[in-house]
C-alpha cells in the first residue's frame, strides 16, 4: 500500500505567478520525504490494514491525517504569494 498524492503549487515569480502540477507516491514509513511544494514534507507514521496514518509539514507546522482506502484527503495552504492544494489517497 502506498500514499498517493496529486496537486498544484503556485508562487510569486519575477513577473507574475508560476504554477506547477505534480503527482507522486510515497511508500517510505518513518522517514520525512520532501515533496514538490517548497519547505513541505510528508511523514508516514504507519501503514495499517484499514489505511495510512501520515502527517504533512510546512516549516514547523504539521497537520496529521488518517486516510482510509477509497477515501481522498484534501490539504490546502494559502498565502498571498504562495499556496498549494494536495489530494491524498491510497494505491495498492
Amino acid at each position: 500500500m502506498k500514499l498517493h498524492y496529486k496537486g498544484s503549487v503556485r508562487r510569486l515569480s519575477g513577473s507574475g505567478m508560476a504554477f506547477l502540477n505534480f503527482e507522486n507516491e510515497i511508500d517510505k514509513v518513518c522517514e520525512r520525504v520532501m515533496i514538490e511544494c517548497p519547505e513541505t514534507t510528508v511523514y508516514i507514521y504507519g501503514v495499517y490494514e484499514e489505511g495510512i496514518d501520515f502527517g504533512i509539514s510546512y516549516f514547523d507546522n504539521e497537520t496529521r491525517y488518517f486516510v482510509h482506502k477509497d477515501e481522498v484527503i484534501n490539504h490546502k495552504k494559502e498565502g498571498n504569494a504562495f499556496g498549494y492544494e494536495i489530494a491524498f489517497s491510497i494505491v495498492e
